[in-house]
């Protein structure tokens, strides 16, 4: 049984770095988080090719009724 006067000091310090492996799971959240960015990337990518596109047969056609 431990004794309530004595304290274990080296429990109070914290693990020096490098000692303490991180999760694996942490690289599978930062790989979900670049696919969902990469999608939303590609979904931008093309509403602006959209966007410019419909802008360019508008111009054509303001270019033809004159």
């Amino acid at each position: 049984m431990k004794d309530v006067t004595h304290e274990d000091w080296d429990d109070d310090e914290p693990p020096m770095l490098g000692e303490v492996e991180a999760p694996a799971d942490d690289n599978q959240v930062e790989h979900a988080t670049e696919n969902q960015d990469a999608s939303i990337m590609d979904e931008m990518l093309a509403v602006a090719q959209r966007a410019k596109e419909d802008k360019r047969k508008q111009q054509d056609k303001e270019r033809n009724r004159k």
